[in-house]
Formats: structure tokens, C-alpha cells, sequence
């Protein structure tokens, strides 16, 4: 059935206020899974809704100045990026290192007792750090990061618990160094991805530009990534996994969008609980390994991820003991 524009934007105002029937809401879901600008967007839209308290529902009024309010919500963007910089800028504190990460600042000449350790936390929102260098560091929820006040003085290395993008500033006599529980990634000048909570069984280094070499503390020797290639290193059984990925997919969250093209449903799960800072469960085990595809905007209540994910997989969900548990009735 084709739709006019009009109908579509009628279809996406009725969902924002809750308004649709089953039958017009699962109409909505096909629509917006059908097409990646369909997703793109509602999302933008969404986006523009939940920024604003006096959001009009009268159609033709507001649509028609949509692309002023798209440069109001990216300007609002850039304000909340600047606000968590100055905020997280003033949290200065001791650190204890990881008995875990002991094997490397020995090998490289750290000392156990260093004057000083700068830590960030985003919280629930990403942030961004800027480091002495120039090196630019976005922040996914809920992640930290520290360096020593000895960083660019012989090394330059940082210590990640959770997801950032690093955009390393080039200096050939003074490598770059990821720490993140048993592995360290050592590159000079490259963009990249990584993503290790500290909850996560695998840890995923992805690439971009440049090159970087991965090393864990029980490796004889490293692996070099190049551009386009994504390594997952497990660390329960500490096996090693290589691919050519979508880049775009995986640095989605930059752009304020978790995207999955297409991944199991535990992945997906696995992700968006550190969005979420929550634990899920799935006990239906059949359909917990079948891949999903689809788009979350950074800003969607839980309730609105898991309404979609119930609508995809015909799962229930209910909290117990402080998780959410998906079932099948």
C-alpha cells in the first residue's frame, strides 16, 4: 500500500502519544524496519519530540519547519556533549590499578606508586575526553577511563572499562596503548573502536584507519587488525576471532543510534544492557540465538526498546530481583 507523507508523519505522531491499535502498531514496526531511511527517520523525529515539551500535533504546522529543528536538536546535541566535558573535566582521583593489568606497567618501566591518576565516568550518557596530546576519545555509557599524570612522557597509555572510539594523534616515538582487563592495544596514529566492560565474556576491538596491533597477557605474540577488521578475543577460553565488518554499523552509537545488521538476539540483549545499565535475561533459549535486525535511537526509553522487542519475537517481559527477565506465555 503506497502511503503519502502526510499519512506516514500521522502514523509516527500517533505512536509518540501512544495512540495506535496492535494491528496499527505492528503496521508501524514493518514500515519503519522496511527501509534504513524509514528508520532514520522516525528516529530523527523521535529525537525532535522528546526534546521539546510543547511539541505540536498539528501536522502540517510543524513538519514543515523540520529541518530548522533538526539544526536545533543537533545544536542541543553538541551543548550536552560540552556540559559532560566540563563536568567530568573536575573529577580528579586515585586509582588502584587491577592486579590483572600488573604483567604490563611492569614490562614498560610503571611504577606501582605514580603521583597521580586522572579517572572519567560518563554515567548514563556518552561523553568525551580530550587528552594532553590531542587525542580525542568518545565515550559510551556507563564506561570509564583513567591515564597517570606520567602520560606522554615516555608512553601514552589509558586504561578502558566499557566502549569508547579512540581518534589517536600521531607520534611515532611514543606509541598509544589500550589497556582493558588481560589486553592491551598498541597503536601510533589510527581510528578506532573498543568495546570491554568489564561484564563482557568477549571483548571487541574494531578498526577504522591506520593499523593496531592486540596483545592479551597470555599471548606469545600479537594480531594486527587492519582497516575494515573487527577482533573479538574471548576471554573465558581466550580464542581469538577475525572478520571484515560494516564499520558504519559498529561507530553507529556516534551518531546517537545503536544499529544491528543483523545479530542474535543475545547480542543485541548483551549491547543494550550497558545502554540501559541493566541485566537481561532471556529464557527462551531457542529464540535467543536467532538474528534480528533493526535500529534504536540513543534516547529510547527501555520500555520503547523492549515494546519492539517484544513485537519482533512475541516475547513477555517482567522485572525479578533487579533484571528484566523476557519469556514466552
Amino acid at each position: 500500500m503506497n502511503e503519502s507523507q502526510e499519512d506516514i508523519d500521522i502514523l509516527i505522531m500517533e505512536f509518540l502519544e501512544n495512540k495506535l491499535s496492535e494491528k496499527e502498531l505492528r503496521h508501524f514496526f514493518e514500515w519503519v524496519c522496511a527501509d534504513k531511511k524509514n528508520e532514520k527517520y522516525f528516529f530523527d523525529l523521535k529525537a525532535i519530540h522528546d526534546s521539546r515539551s510543547n511539541f505540536s500535533v498539528d501536522i502540517n504546522e510543524s513538519w514543515c519547519r523540520l529541518e530548522i529543528k533538526l539544526q536545533q536538536k543537533q545544536e542541543d546535541i553538541q551543548k550536552k556533549k560540552r556540559f559532560i566535558i566540563r563536568c567530568i573535566s573536575s573529577v580528579a582521583a586515585i586509582f588502584i590499578f587491577l592486579v590483572g593489568l600488573s604483567w604490563y606497567f611492569v614490562s614498560n618501566g610503571f611504577g606501582i606508586g605514580e603521583p597521580e591518576t586522572y579517572s572519567y565516568f560518563t554515567g548514563g550518557a556518552p561523553g568525551e575526553v580530550r587528552l594532553p596530546d590531542g587525542t580525542c576519545i568518545k565515550l559510551g555509557a556507563n564506561t570509564s577511563i583513567s591515564y597517570t599524570s606520567e602520560y606522554g612522557v615516555k608512553k601514552r597509555a589509558v586504561i578502558l572499562d566499557g566502549e569508547g572510539f579512540f581518534d589517536v594523534a600521531k607520534d611515532e616515538q611514543k606509541p598509544f596503548v589500550v589497556i582493558s582487563g588481560d589486553q592491551c592495544i598498541s597503536v601510533l596514529g589510527t581510528k578506532f573502536n573498543v568495546r570491554s566492560y568489564p561484564s563482557d565474556t568477549v571483548f571487541i576491538t574494531t578498526l577504522l584507519e591506520g593499523s593496531v596491533k592486540f596483545v592479551a597477557s597470555n599471548f606469545e605474540s600479537g594480531k594486527v587488525l587492519r582497516p575494515g577488521e573487527q577482533l573479538k578475543y574471548n576471554r573465558s577460553n581466550t580464542q581469538v576471532e577475525i572478520s571484515v565488518v560494516d564499520t558504519d554499523e559498529v561507530v553507529s552509537w556516534l551518531n546517537n543510534y545503536y544499529t544491528f545488521q543483523p545479530q542474535s538476539l543475545k547480542e543485541i540483549l548483551a549491547r543494550m544492557s550497558h545502554v540501559y545499565d541493566v541485566t537481561f535475561e532471556c529464557l527462551d533459549t531457542t529464540i535467543v540465538n536467532k538474528s534480528f535486525r533493526g535500529t534504536f535511537y540513543q534516547g529510547q526509553d527501555l520500555s520503547d526498546f523492549l515494546d519492539v522487542i517484544g513485537l519482533a519475537t512475541n516475547l513477555k517481559y517482567e522485572k525479578q530481583d533487579g533484571k528484566i527477565v523476557l519469556y514466552k506465555e
